[in-house]
């Protein structure tokens, strides 16, 4: 039994191995075979996987039936049914909410989007949103400490957001659950560090958009206050004062 479960562990070791070289080089009974191994411990599951697709004629359909259905397959029990047709939820999922990006093109599709993400919270809550070269959402962080008077910011988490999804633009927003849309001294230093972050990264910053417990929003670029902080923050200008003061002191 003992040699058993070696042999099953090394095939597995390998299978893993393999996919992560050469994942285009798999056929799909032999990625339901991977998958299975995650549902299916110290098992071949080769033959199940193989029985699977054979029963329901290919992987999309495998993702398509209920649980019950997948339940007809000898040897697949509930913890198996419930795994694989979590797998098919979450490609339902993505593939309905891709076609849903949203759309900032104009000030009041972006109004909008922030009335849908915010209106009704009843904490304070801010959104850091990543947009493409096209002005259209890739990523939402949102942020909030369930507190209605402050939210908590992690710039870290920004900051790996950045890196790895590269935007071209970036848009902040957040919510006054029990005031009025009107900009705070904290909000405008929230807006610099924002703005500075973003700019370190070669990330247009285009607004910051506050939204009021009746409904009305505020925007920072349609008042002015983004082109002033920008100027505030102009990092190649920041960074030629660094290097100036930096031969001066030198030079002394």
């Amino acid at each position: 039994m003992e040699k058993g479960n070696n042999v099953h562990q090394g095939h597995r070791e390998r299978t893993i191995k393999k996919f992560l070289a050469h994942p285009d080089s798999f056929h799909d009974h032999e990625l339901l075979e991977l998958l299975l191994f995650y549902a299916i411990p110290r098992k071949d599951t080769n033959p199940l996987a193989h029985s699977i697709i054979n029963t329901f004629g290919s992987l999309e359909n495998v993702f398509k039936v209920s649980a019950d259905e997948l339940k007809v397959v000898n040897g697949v029990g509930d913890s198996v049914a419930a795994f694989l047709s979590l797998i098919g939820k979450l490609i339902f999922n993505y593939k309905n909410n891709e076609n849903k990006t949203p759309d900032l093109t104009t000030p009041k599709k972006t109004s909008n989007f922030v009335c849908s993400k915010l209106k009704g919270r009843q904490d304070e809550v801010l959104l850091f949103v990543l947009m493409d070269q096209d002005l259209n959402a890739i990523q939402t962080l949102e942020f909030t400490s369930y507190n209605r008077q402050k939210v908590e910011v992690f710039l870290d988490e920004v900051a790996t957001a950045l890196i790895i999804r590269k935007p071209k633009y970036a848009l902040i927003a957040h919510n006054h659950p029990s005031g009025i849309a009107d900009s705070s001294q904290d909000d405008d230093l929230a807006t610099k560090k924002f703005n500075l972050l973003c700019a370190i990264h070669g990330v247009n910053l285009v607004d910051h958009i506050i939204l009021g417990s009746d409904g009305i929003t505020y925007s920072y670029r349609d008042n002015n206050k983004m082109d002033n902080i920008k100027k505030q923050a102009d990092v190649v200008r920041i960074m030629e004062q660094l290097k100036e003061n930096n031969y001066g002191n030198r030079k002394n």
